[in-house]
Formats: C-alpha cells, structure tokens, sequence
C-alpha cells in the first residue's frame, strides 16, 4: 500500500473538508489518512482553482466518454476516495475506462459459456484490460459466475466499502487434466 499511498498533505484538508477532493481511502491504525499519488491532481488541472474542481471532473467524465446523466453521481463516488481502492489512477478517465469493463463483464457473466473458447477468450480480453486499469485481477468461476475476492485482513482496511469500488476478480479457465 505504501508505494501507491501517501499520507494526505495538510494543505489539501480543508479542501477534503469542504467536498471539493476525495476523501482518505485508507486510514492507517495511528489516524494517518492515506491517498493515492493522483489524490489532488484534479486542482492542479484546474489551474489551482479549488472552486474549478467539479466542473472539471464532469467536463473530463464526459470527454472520456462517460454518460453525463452520471457525471454528478460520479462525481460523488470520486468524493467518497473509494476510487483509490480499486484504480491505479482516479481519474475521470479511469473511471470511465472502469464502468465500461465491469459491463462488458457483467454482459459475460450473465451468458457464461464455460465450454466455449470463445467465451473464455473474451474474459481473458476483459480480464487483462480489468488488471491494467485497476491493478487488481478479476475471478470468475467455471460456472461463469464472478465474486469480489476477498482480501486478507489487515489494519489498513478501506474507510470503506460499496459495490462501486469493489469489484477485485481473476478469470480461470477450468482446469481439463491431461
């Protein structure tokens, strides 16, 4: 966590505080709230202008692709700093990038086709673009089912948790035996 982390600057707090940067994604056991590396990339984006923020997160959502009927609530979601938990970068780019995945996923998964080479081509397609987007791998059944993996226990549990941030699977093709 250490090298992706880092403590949250204390010139930044206010702005967690009014609701214009995300919040910690983690706290550590002596109350050191920890962001990722990008935590205030979108106020030097907005050439510094604190008040800029929001309205740069949807211009750069929706540039990205990302449908603007959902730039507010995910803008919201981005507050939250759970985004830090499951993306390498929590830009409005990645986002994007995540929620179209996780649909392409979720349309696998809801046709698994565990015989078919072609299904598991896809998931390894999706799988592989899942893990450079997230640094996270994707797990997904023989079945074509797929579950959240569940990390170990440990003190530096996320501030949070929600379905949103906490899609964490490997795709397995079925093992044939010789």
């Amino acid at each position: 966590m250490e090298a992706s982390f880092e403590p949250m600057s204390e010139s930044v707090r206010p702005l967690v505080e009014q609701g214009l940067l995300p919040r910690a994604t983690y706290v550590l056991p002596d109350g050191t709230p920890m962001v990722p590396a990008d935590h205030a990339q979108l106020l030097d984006d907005a050439s510094g202008d604190p008040e800029a923020i929001p309205a740069r997160f949807r211009q750069r959502y929706v540039a990205a692709g990302g449908d603007p009927a959902d730039a507010d609530e995910e803008y919201e979601a981005w507050l939250s700093g759970e985004y830090g938990a499951c993306l390498h970068t929590t830009s409005p780019e990645s986002i994007v990038i995540k929620g179209a995945l996780m649909d392409a996923i979720t349309a696998l998964v809801a046709r698994p086709a565990p015989t078919d080479a072609s299904w598991w081509g896809r998931c390894g397609a999706q799988s592989t673009a899942w893990t450079r987007s997230s640094g996270r791998s994707l797990r997904m059944t023989a079945s074509g089912s797929a579950a959240p993996a569940r990390a170990t226990a440990s003190s530096r549990e996320p501030a949070s948790a929600s379905p949103r941030s906490g899609h964490d699977v490997t795709v397995r093709r079925p093992f044939r035996g010789v």
